[in-house]
């Protein structure tokens, strides 16, 4: 959960916040966000916050493919031609 700790200007999530004590392995994660700017920015500052604690988010290297994935639905084709969140690409 990204919050206001993390200096980014984030859109504030819906949903009840909760607290996860003596967490000391994750094997599987899922973090669910709005946009493909999002995402992005979520993206490094999880890998950031997990680093302070000695986890590692499994990213690819140049000796080392990664093990983390992400996907972007974008919104439905009219959608994105009324808010221009992202460019439909042609076949």
């Amino acid at each position: 959960m990204v919050d206001s700790h993390s200096n980014q200007n984030l859109k504030p999530m819906k949903g009840n916040p909760f607290q996860v004590d003596d967490l000391l392995y994750i094997d599987d994660g899922a973090f669910l966000f709005d946009t493909l700017e999002e995402l992005t920015t979520a993206s490094q500052i999880i890998y950031d916050h997990f680093m302070k604690f000695g986890l590692q988010m499994h990213v690819s290297t140049k000796d080392q493919k990664s093990k983390t994935e992400t996907i972007f639905f974008p919104p439905s084709l009219l959608e994105a031609e009324e808010k221009k969140t992202c460019q439909p690409t042609s076949s």
